[in-house]
């Protein structure tokens, strides 16, 4: 069975990696920003033979080279190459050059989806999105510039997060702008039944909080519960159920670990009954009610 790994299971490999000579690391709660790291999830990799990604991974090889293979998908990154990794991503193989370094970011889910305000471009919505671009020399420089200056705040942990959280939504609209203009996986290209499963994924990013049934999401989408649910766990390997149980869950605990909202505002907010269901429910997903996991959010 692939082992799954959250950002926390890698921190101490993330922290304990060597840098190349001008590379900096920040490794935070939620987030991890490097402006030159070497290859951490090797070791792991040639221990279990496949991760499961559950965070984001985004970056630039700086130097030398790699070959991951994504959901069966090989990729060949050079220097220059942008490779991203959404979560839910299985990484298989990686065979990584002499040298290799990347400069990017790390980041949890429920962190990218805080600073989005919950409302994701698209293109980091799709279920275990993966894609590799290459960049320009002037966009080589512009990742590096932005990389340099979200290590220089990050790393004065006092500051106001505004700037930094504005910066990481700019990064990742460079991202999205890049995607969109090199057209690799332009949405016309998919099937049906994949674009039926991302229209999902859109309507339960912004229709979740209010509307917790499939029934809703079929009906928006001219097709049955029935149908939309085959669809979705064929495409996503997530029955749609989960999805929208998923989401609901993330958006409580942006809530809870960002926010001084009462149990009964919450609960009014995610259109649950009474703050007693929204209880029973964050504790059947999470393991814990949800006062304890505003005391330990780290859980």
């Amino acid at each position: 069975m692939t082992k799954r790994y959250s950002l926390g299971d890698l921190k101490e490999l993330i922290r304990y990696s060597p840098n190349d000579d001008e590379g900096q690391t920040y490794v935070g709660r939620d987030y991890v920003v490097s402006t030159g790291c070497s290859p951490f999830f090797v070791s792991e990799l040639e221990e279990h033979g496949s991760m499961c990604m559950q965070f984001v991974r985004m970056g630039v090889v700086k130097s030398g080279s790699c070959e991951p293979v994504v959901h069966s998908a090989q990729y060949l990154c050079r220097e220059g190459d942008l490779f991203f990794a959404g979560w839910g991503t299985e990484l298989t193989e990686d065979a990584v050059s002499p040298g290799t370094f990347f400069e990017g970011i790390l980041m949890t889910e429920e962190y990218l989806k805080k600073i989005f305000g919950a409302y994701l471009p698209q293109v980091f919505l799709s279920p275990c999105q993966h894609f590799m671009l290459h960049l320009s020399e002037a966009e080589q420089d512009m990742w590096h510039d932005y990389l340099r200056i979200l290590y220089t705040l990050a790393i004065h942990e006092s500051f106001d997060r505004k700037p930094l959280n504005a910066l990481f939504i700019s990064v990742f609209r460079f991202v999205q702008a890049l995607y969109e203009s090199q057209g690799e996986r332009a949405h016309e290209n998919l099937s049906r039944s994949r674009q039926l499963a991302e229209s999902f994924i859109q309507l339960v990013n912004e229709y979740a909080r209010d509307h917790h049934e499939v029934s809703f999401y079929a009906s928006r989408l001219c097709v049955t519960p029935h149908y939309l649910g085959l669809v979705v766990k064929d495409e996503t390997e997530e029955t749609a159920r989960e999805w929208i149980d998923k989401t609901i869950t993330i958006g409580i605990q942006v809530e809870l670990r960002y926010s001084n909202k009462s149990l009964k505002e919450l609960a009014d907010r995610f259109h649950f009954a009474s703050s007693s269901s929204l209880c029973k429910f964050f504790k059947r997903r999470m393991g814990c009610t949800p006062n304890e996991y505003r005391r330990n959010k780290e859980v």
